[in-house]
């Protein structure tokens, strides 16, 4: 590791680095029941915790599917969507939607999914939407998901024993 001088310090190059080397955080969520029709916030999650899941740094937490950031920093999140039904929906959207100030929320990201009917008696859909945020004050930069379909009889896909509807959370780097 190389040394440099800094007002006549010694410091290494890393910790000089006006951002984090490497990632210091990972985790991820996922639904654990079936959700029906229009969901905001999407609710009933878990930490992932099937065969192998590993979390690096302290996770996310969350309160009533609000989510909130465990430090400041470049946050990478990605929103994979799981839907069926047994009939045609021709809308089906998930949504990853930002707060700044812990009050006012915006769509951040939108993916989209439909369905067909007569490809059997469920027809599965999918979509995967993310979104780089900058969490600057923990307190107020939240994040939560959203999934809303055109027709009631849509349903948003979870199960607690594998990864259908899921939200992943890497830091990249300080802000």
């Amino acid at each position: 590791m190389a040394l440099v001088k800094l007002n006549n310090q010694s410091i290494s190059a890393v910790s000089a680095l006006p951002f984090s080397v490497g990632i210091t955080m990972a985790d991820q969520w996922r639904t654990t029941t079936v959700q029906t029709h229009n969901v905001d916030p999407v609710q009933s999650l878990e930490r992932t915790d099937t065969d192998g899941f590993a979390q690096i740094g302290t996770g996310m937490s969350q309160a009533s599917g609000i989510f909130t950031f465990p430090n400041t920093g470049i946050y990478h999140i990605i929103a994979n969507f799981g839907w069926y039904r047994n009939q045609n929906d021709r809308l089906i959207q998930g949504q990853i939607i930002t707060t700044t100030d812990n009050s006012s929320y915006s769509t951040a990201s939108t993916c989209y999914g439909h369905t067909v009917n007569g490809l059997g008696d469920f027809v599965f859909s999918s979509g995967s939407c993310t979104f780089i945020f900058d969490v600057t004050d923990t307190t107020t930069h939240k994040v939560k998901f959203g999934s809303f379909a055109q027709d009631s009889a849509t349903t948003l896909n979870g199960d607690s024993d594998a990864n259908r509807t899921h939200f992943t959370f890497i830091r990249l780097s300080n802000t």
